[in-house]
């Protein structure tokens, strides 16, 4: 509803968590996909006040799903391989879920 009423998704609360953030942290993947079709990478690559991006977040959730659309999203919005992130390095060494 928002985004329909053209509210500025990469907007930032005090923390500097975007939408997205929120979103990705309380498992609202519907959500996570609007507001990725609205802004796409810019929201993906926001770090909050903690340096975490809405990846970080999911992955402490174990939200398997949305840590899946971000990183597909990551990568369609540039295919060029990287070095491992802090994001993925938090995924696999934080406690057990099924996406680690």
């Amino acid at each position: 509803m928002l985004i329909q009423q053209k509210a500025n998704v990469c907007s930032t609360s005090k923390s500097l968590q975007t939408p997205l953030h929120f979103a990705a942290e309380m498992g609202h993947v519907d959500v996570v996909a609007s507001l990725l079709d609205a802004a796409g990478k810019q929201l993906i690559v926001m770090k909050d006040q903690g340096n975490w991006t809405p990846l970080h977040h999911a992955a402490e959730q174990g939200s398997v799903d949305i840590v899946e659309l971000l990183i597909f999203v990551s990568f369609l919005c540039d295919p060029a391989p990287a070095p491992p992130s802090p994001s993925f390095h938090f995924s696999a060494t934080a406690a057990p879920h099924p996406c680690c």
